[in-house]
């Protein structure tokens, strides 16, 4: 019974979300496509549309950051359950060796 109400509540509110996006997305006005609008302006001067550069820095930041995230996790879960005890000193080494990499990268 009780998991049926969990099911209840969590399926209900996200077909109701859905409906109503659905519904919006229908309902709504749709933009004109045209070729002066998609254009770039800037004070009536004519600027080509230039793709930014994108270095690895970017990603070796989101690696350092879902890595550092993923740590943090198994830290937080770690605590009062037995299962995953185990892989609390595992968590903080790799966490540790991860900081000297960043320390030693970044110097």
């Amino acid at each position: 019974m009780i998991q049926l109400m969990i099911l209840a509540s969590l399926t209900v509110p996200l077909i109701v979300i859905c409906l109503l996006y659905l519904i919006s997305a229908l309902s709504s006005p749709k933009p004109r496509k045209s070729a002066d609008r998609d254009a770039p302006y800037a004070c009536g001067e004519y600027f080509p549309p230039v793709r930014p550069q994108v270095t690895i820095n970017l990603f070796w930041f989101a690696t350092v950051f879902l890595v550092f995230d993923i740590i943090d996790f198994i830290i937080a879960l770690s605590y009062g359950i037995e299962l995953i005890s185990p892989l609390l000193p595992l968590a903080y080494l790799a966490l540790a060796i991860l900081a000297l990499i960043i320390a030693i990268r970044w110097r």
